[in-house]
Protein backbone atom coordinates (compact mmCIF):
# COMPACT_ATOMS: atom_id res chain seq x y z
CA UNK A 1 0.00 0.00 0.00
CA UNK A 2 2.98 2.32 0.54
CA UNK A 3 3.96 1.77 -3.11
CA UNK A 4 0.39 2.60 -4.15
CA UNK A 5 0.54 5.84 -2.15
CA UNK A 6 3.76 6.76 -3.94
CA UNK A 7 2.17 5.98 -7.30
CA UNK A 8 -0.61 8.46 -6.40
CA UNK A 9 2.03 11.13 -5.78
CA UNK A 10 1.63 11.27 -1.99
CA UNK A 11 3.71 14.14 -0.56
CA UNK A 12 4.88 14.98 -4.08
CA UNK A 13 6.90 11.77 -4.45
CA UNK A 14 6.71 10.68 -8.08
CA UNK A 15 8.87 7.59 -7.65
CA UNK A 16 12.10 6.31 -6.17
CA UNK A 17 14.12 5.60 -9.32
CA UNK A 18 17.75 6.51 -8.58
CA UNK A 19 16.86 8.28 -5.33
CA UNK A 20 18.70 7.47 -2.09
CA UNK A 21 16.83 6.05 0.91
CA UNK A 22 18.07 5.34 4.43
CA UNK A 23 15.98 2.87 6.45
CA UNK A 24 16.44 3.44 10.17
CA UNK A 25 16.11 0.39 12.42
CA UNK A 26 15.92 -1.87 9.36
CA UNK A 27 16.77 -5.15 11.16
CA UNK A 28 17.03 -7.76 8.38
CA UNK A 29 16.23 -5.34 5.56
CA UNK A 30 12.72 -6.07 4.31
CA UNK A 31 11.96 -2.38 3.85
CA UNK A 32 15.35 -1.81 2.19
CA UNK A 33 14.54 -4.49 -0.39
CA UNK A 34 11.07 -2.98 -0.88
CA UNK A 35 12.58 0.45 -1.70
CA UNK A 36 15.12 -1.21 -4.01
CA UNK A 37 12.26 -2.95 -5.83
CA UNK A 38 10.84 0.55 -6.47
CA UNK A 39 14.16 1.63 -8.05
CA UNK A 40 15.78 3.33 -5.06
CA UNK A 41 19.40 3.11 -4.00
CA UNK A 42 18.67 2.03 -0.42
CA UNK A 43 20.54 0.93 2.68
CA UNK A 44 19.47 0.29 6.24
CA UNK A 45 21.09 0.64 9.65
CA UNK A 46 20.33 -1.38 12.76
CA UNK A 47 22.01 -2.35 16.02
CA UNK A 48 21.44 -6.02 15.05
CA UNK A 49 21.63 -6.26 11.24
CA UNK A 50 22.17 -10.01 11.18
CA UNK A 51 25.08 -11.97 9.77
CA UNK A 52 25.99 -11.48 6.12
CA UNK A 53 23.25 -8.89 5.59
CA UNK A 54 23.95 -7.06 2.33
CA UNK A 55 21.11 -4.57 2.84
CA UNK A 56 21.69 -3.37 6.42
CA UNK A 57 24.84 -2.18 8.16
CA UNK A 58 25.52 -1.76 11.87
CA UNK A 59 24.44 1.63 13.14
CA UNK A 60 22.48 3.47 15.80
CA UNK A 61 19.75 5.80 14.56
CA UNK A 62 20.58 8.15 17.43
CA UNK A 63 24.08 8.55 15.91
CA UNK A 64 23.75 7.84 12.17
CA UNK A 65 27.05 6.75 10.56
CA UNK A 66 26.61 8.76 7.34
CA UNK A 67 27.61 12.28 6.28
CA UNK A 68 25.23 15.23 6.38
CA UNK A 69 22.86 15.65 3.42
CA UNK A 70 23.51 12.08 2.17
CA UNK A 71 19.95 10.88 1.46
CA UNK A 72 16.88 12.02 -0.46
CA UNK A 73 14.59 10.09 1.88
CA UNK A 74 14.59 8.26 5.20
CA UNK A 75 12.11 5.72 6.51
CA UNK A 76 11.44 4.14 9.89
CA UNK A 77 8.74 1.90 11.30
CA UNK A 78 10.46 1.25 14.64
CA UNK A 79 9.82 4.58 16.31
CA UNK A 80 8.79 2.77 19.48
CA UNK A 81 12.50 2.02 19.97
CA UNK A 82 13.60 5.66 20.18
CA UNK A 83 14.99 6.60 23.57
CA UNK A 84 15.73 10.26 22.77
CA UNK A 85 13.27 11.71 20.26
CA UNK A 86 15.05 15.06 19.81
CA UNK A 87 18.41 13.39 19.24
CA UNK A 88 16.82 10.99 16.76
CA UNK A 89 15.08 13.87 14.96
CA UNK A 90 18.27 15.93 14.71
CA UNK A 91 20.12 12.94 13.23
CA UNK A 92 17.42 12.26 10.65
CA UNK A 93 17.39 15.96 9.69
CA UNK A 94 21.20 15.93 9.44
CA UNK A 95 21.41 13.04 6.95
CA UNK A 96 18.43 14.00 4.75
CA UNK A 97 19.10 16.57 2.04
CA UNK A 98 17.25 19.90 2.37
CA UNK A 99 13.77 19.37 0.95
CA UNK A 100 14.02 15.60 1.44
CA UNK A 101 11.35 13.52 3.12
CA UNK A 102 11.20 11.37 6.22
CA UNK A 103 8.51 8.66 6.14
CA UNK A 104 7.62 7.94 9.78
CA UNK A 105 5.30 4.99 10.41
CA UNK A 106 3.50 5.03 13.75
CA UNK A 107 1.52 2.20 15.31
CA UNK A 108 -1.20 2.21 18.01
CA UNK A 109 -0.33 1.78 21.64
CA UNK A 110 0.79 3.91 24.51
CA UNK A 111 4.48 4.75 24.54
CA UNK A 112 5.14 3.80 28.11
CA UNK A 113 8.21 1.70 27.33
CA UNK A 114 9.35 -1.48 28.92
CA UNK A 115 7.08 -3.90 27.03
CA UNK A 116 10.21 -5.61 25.72
CA UNK A 117 13.96 -5.16 25.95
CA UNK A 118 14.01 -2.76 22.99
CA UNK A 119 11.05 -0.47 23.66
CA UNK A 120 12.12 2.90 25.01
CA UNK A 121 10.28 5.10 27.48
CA UNK A 122 10.28 8.07 25.07
CA UNK A 123 9.03 6.01 22.15
CA UNK A 124 6.52 7.35 19.63
CA UNK A 125 3.15 5.85 18.73
CA UNK A 126 -0.19 6.87 17.26
CA UNK A 127 -1.29 7.67 20.80
CA UNK A 128 1.22 10.51 21.05
CA UNK A 129 1.27 11.64 17.41
CA UNK A 130 1.03 15.37 18.28
CA UNK A 131 4.11 15.16 20.52
CA UNK A 132 6.02 13.26 17.84
CA UNK A 133 5.15 15.80 15.13
CA UNK A 134 6.01 18.73 17.45
CA UNK A 135 9.41 17.17 18.23
CA UNK A 136 10.11 16.66 14.54
CA UNK A 137 9.12 20.27 13.77
CA UNK A 138 11.62 21.42 16.40
CA UNK A 139 14.26 19.38 14.54
CA UNK A 140 13.64 21.12 11.20
CA UNK A 141 10.76 19.20 9.61
CA UNK A 142 7.30 20.17 8.44
CA UNK A 143 4.41 17.73 8.08
CA UNK A 144 3.24 17.54 4.47
CA UNK A 145 0.99 14.49 4.21
CA UNK A 146 -0.03 11.18 5.75
CA UNK A 147 -1.43 7.79 4.77
CA UNK A 148 -3.38 5.34 6.89
CA UNK A 149 -3.22 1.61 6.26
CA UNK A 150 -4.94 -1.29 7.98
CA UNK A 151 -3.04 -4.49 7.43
CA UNK A 152 -4.27 -7.98 8.37
CA UNK A 153 -1.44 -10.28 9.42
CA UNK A 154 -2.00 -14.02 9.83
CA UNK A 155 -0.06 -15.02 12.94
CA UNK A 156 -1.33 -18.61 13.07
CA UNK A 157 2.13 -20.00 12.28
CA UNK A 158 3.58 -18.46 15.46
CA UNK A 159 0.57 -18.97 17.75
CA UNK A 160 0.14 -22.01 20.02
CA UNK A 161 -2.08 -24.75 18.54
CA UNK A 162 -5.75 -23.96 19.09
CA UNK A 163 -5.13 -20.27 19.81
CA UNK A 164 -7.92 -17.90 18.91
CA UNK A 165 -7.62 -14.59 17.08
CA UNK A 166 -4.63 -15.46 14.93
CA UNK A 167 -5.38 -12.52 12.61
CA UNK A 168 -3.84 -9.25 13.77
CA UNK A 169 -5.51 -6.10 12.40
CA UNK A 170 -2.62 -3.68 12.42
CA UNK A 171 -3.21 0.05 11.89
CA UNK A 172 -0.32 2.05 10.51
CA UNK A 173 -0.13 5.81 10.10
CA UNK A 174 2.73 7.05 7.94
CA UNK A 175 3.51 10.73 8.36
CA UNK A 176 5.46 12.42 5.57
CA UNK A 177 7.80 15.06 6.97
CA UNK A 178 9.84 17.39 4.74
CA UNK A 179 13.18 18.73 5.92
CA UNK A 180 13.12 22.49 5.73
CA UNK A 181 15.94 24.09 3.76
Amino acid sequence: EFAAAVARGTAGVAGFGGRTVLCLGARLGGEVRAFKSLGAVAVGIDLEPGRGNMDVVFGDFHDVPFAADSFDYAYSNVLDHIYDLRRFGREVARVIKPGGLFFASLYPGASVGGADAWTAKQAASLDDRPAFVAAMRACGFEEVDETRITEDMDLSSVMPPGARNAIWHQKILTIYLRRRS
